[in-house]
């Protein structure tokens, strides 16, 4: 394993500023920078995956504590499958204006005092207008058009290369101007359906107290996040609202292929609350109204789960059932310290796993992710 310390040796920076959450447990920072390769393997990795699971998060270097989660600097975690073997793991700093702000104002000793990351995502340059480039680039990792690009709401992406180094911002060639969400969906027409986390002011106010490390913060990030579903008509100018659950969820995917269209499946992670004691994953079936729910164990915290279809499967164009094809998902275990990526057959979900890739530490929780498959004329 070779690693790049950024002025600590341990590789987890254990932090936990009281009152700052997002520093410590399940969210506790990476100090450095590794490459590990040739990783153990559990069961069979499926011949579909070939290609590079990607998964961003905030994580500020060691001696910075941003006053909010969403402030830490953005490290992207990867692992490149193939014919059933995990060929590496490696996690990088996106290399950003906000990164070495942070990075100068922690060797002043201010990180921590000045409860700040630097540059904020968002700052003003001389003439007043947004620094686009001011970004910690932590909330997603997405391919476009050949690109690796890392988002962050309000600035430009960031493009990184296939193994993770930073070449810079991205602006298509002088054509994009303004700040690109880090939520970016196709759209084809129509009639629009959004299923996903529903905040009142209560469980909004609530999670905000976690999210800055505010007096009486909850013990998890989330409280009161229900699972909804929203319907807009554009030609009718109408909207409704639905419940759907009661449990405590965030992070909602689908099969990215029915993006856009009817879709029958959605999953989730759910967090402790309305009943559960533990993290864990969910599905459900927009068709039956029912669910499934995965528990991860106690002290285990699964992230986002990235739908991968199976060959001949996963429904509209590729034939087959919906559901058919695999959720990846990272693994915080805070009792063993480690971390797996979990792949798990999308049709039972609480079915064993259908392989497990050990790495090499724990990787911190984090937000988005995405599976990048090899192009078909090869790999990148």
């Amino acid at each position: 394993m070779s690693g790049k310390p950024f002025g600590e040796p341990d590789r987890h920076d254990e932090r936990d500023k009281p009152g700052k959450p997002y520093v410590s447990g399940h969210y506790a920072p990476m100090a450095v920078e590794s490459t590990v390769w040739g990783l153990t393997v559990h069961g069979s990795l499926p011949p579909e995956l070939t290609g590079r699971y990607l998964r961003n998060g905030h994580n500020p270097p060691p001696g910075v504590v941003p006053s909010h989660w969403f402030k830490g600097s953005g490290m992207v975690h990867g692992l490149r499958l193939r014919d059933g073997r995990a060929e590496w793991y490696r996690n990088r700093w996106v290399r950003t204006p906000a990164l070495h702000s942070a990075m100068e104002t922690a060797a002043g000793g201010e990180g921590a005092g000045a409860g700040g990351e630097g540059m904020d995502p968002g700052d003003a340059g001389a003439d007043g207008a947004a620094d686009l480039v001011a970004s910690v680039a932590g909330t997603h990792v997405i391919e476009h058009a050949g690109r690796v690009l890392a988002l962050q709401e309000a600035n430009l992406p960031y493009e990184l290369t296939a193994e993770l180094a930073t070449v810079g911002a991205y602006d298509f060639e002088g054509k994009l101007t303004r700040a690109m969400t880090a939520h970016p969906k196709e759209d084809p027409a129509g009639r629009i359906v959004v299923e996903g986390p529903r905040y009142d002011r209560a469980a909004w106010q609530t999670s905000w107290k976690w999210w800055t490390g505010a007096p009486g913060h909850a013990t998890v990030p989330l409280v009161g996040s229900l699972h909804h579903r929203w319907v807009l008509d554009p030609s009718t100018g109408t909207a409704r609202e639905e419940p759907l659950d009661d449990l405590v969820t965030e992070f909602p995917t689908i099969n990215d292929s029915v993006l856009g269209r009817p879709s029958r499946y959605g999953y989730a992670v759910a967090f402790p609350g309305s009943g559960l004691e533990e993290y864990a994953l969910v599905k459900y079936d927009a068709a039956t109204g029912t669910r499934q729910i995965a528990p991860t164990g106690p002290g285990r915290m699964p992230g986002e789960a990235v739908f991968v279809p199976a060959d001949g499967g996963g429904g509209a164009g590729g034939g087959g059932s919906e559901d058919d094809g695999y959720l990846l998902t990272l693994v915080s275990d805070l009792r063993r310290d480690a971390s797996e990526l979990i792949v798990l057959d999308a049709r039972d979900i609480t079915a064993a796993p259908v392989a497990t890739v050990e790495l090499p530490h724990r990787v911190p929780a984090g937000i988005h992710g995405s599976w990048i498959p090899d192009p078909a004329t090869g790999p990148w």
